[in-house]
C-alpha cells in the first residue's frame, strides 16, 4: 500500500516532489511510523525501482514466450518489450533513467542500492540467454554475452531517453526509426544479416499484439 501510493505521488509530482512527509499523510501514518518500514528516502527510491524492474521482467518474459522460436525474433522481441515500457510506462521508466544516470541518491546507502542491482541484473538476464543462445547456434557471431547485453541495454536506453524531444520536434527525433535504426546496426555489427533481420521482424509482425501490464502512467 505504501509503495503503490509513493508510486501515485510521483506520477503527480515527479522525485523531485516526493517527500516522506507528504507520503506519511497520504496513508495516515506519522512520519516515524513510515520509517518503521523504511529507513530512508533512498529504501524507498529503492523499493520502487525494484518492483518496476520486476515488472518489466515479468512482461518481458511474457512477451518472450509469445514469440517465434526464432533467436533472432526474440532478441528484437526483448528489445520492444522494453521500449514498450519507456512509451508507456514514461514515470516508471523516468526513474529508472534517473537511477542510471544520477545514481547518487542509492549510492548513499549500501544497503538501498544492493536490490537495485540484483533487480536489473535479473531484468536483464532473459536478453543474455537468447543472445547466449543466438550465438551458440550461429545465429550471431561469437562473442561476450553479458557485454553484449549491456552494450545492447545502454544503447536502447539512450535512444528511448530522447522520447520528450521527439515530441517537440518528432521530424529531427524519430524515436521508433532511431530505435529500429540501431538494432538493425547492433546486430548487423554482431554478424546477422539484414535481410536475416527483416525475416524476424516479419514473423513478429504476423503475431497478435503483444499484451501488457502497463497502465498509461
Amino acid at each position: 500500500m505504501i509503495l503503490d501510493k509513493a508510486m501515485d505521488l510521483v506520477i503527480l509530482n515527479g522525485w523531485e516532489g516526493f517527500s516522506v512527509h507528504r507520503l506519511a499523510r497520504e496513508v495516515d501514518y506519522t512520519p516515524g511510523a513510515l520509517y518503521r518500514y523504511f529507513d530512508s528516502k533512498d529504501e524507498i527510491f529503492s523499493a520502487l525501482v525494484v518492483r518496476i524492474l520486476k515488472m518489466l521482467l515479468e512482461q518481458i518474459q511474457a512477451h518472450l514466450d509469445l514469440a517465434p522460436e526464432d533467436r533472432l525474433a526474440q532478441i528484437i522481441v526483448t528489445a520492444r518489450s522494453y521500449k514498450t515500457f519507456a512509451l508507456q510506462a514514461p514515470h516508471r521508466f523516468g526513474l529508472m533513467a534517473m537511477m542510471m544516470a544520477d545514481p547518487k541518491e542509492l549510492l548513499l546507502s549500501e544497503n538501498a542500492a544492493r536490490p537495485v542491482v540484483g533487480a536489473m541484473l535479473d531484468a536483464l538476464k532473459p536478453l543474455r540467454e537468447v543472445l547466449e543462445l543466438a550465438m551458440s547456434e550461429g545465429a550471431l557471431s561469437r562473442g561476450n554475452a553479458s557485454q553484449r547485453t549491456l552494450t545492447l541495454f545502454a544503447s536502447l536506453q539512450g535512444v528511448l531517453q530522447l522520447r520528450k524531444l521527439g515530441d517537440k520536434v518528432p521530424h529531427v527525433f524519430d524515436i521508433d526509426t532511431l530505435f529500429e535504426t540501431l538494432l538493425h546496426s547492433v546486430l548487423m555489427g554482431w554478424g546477422v544479416a539484414m535481410d536475416d533481420i527483416h525475416k524476424a521482424q516479419a514473423r513478429i509482425d504476423a503475431l497478435e499484439p503483444l499484451p501488457t501490464n502497463w497502465s498509461s502512467n
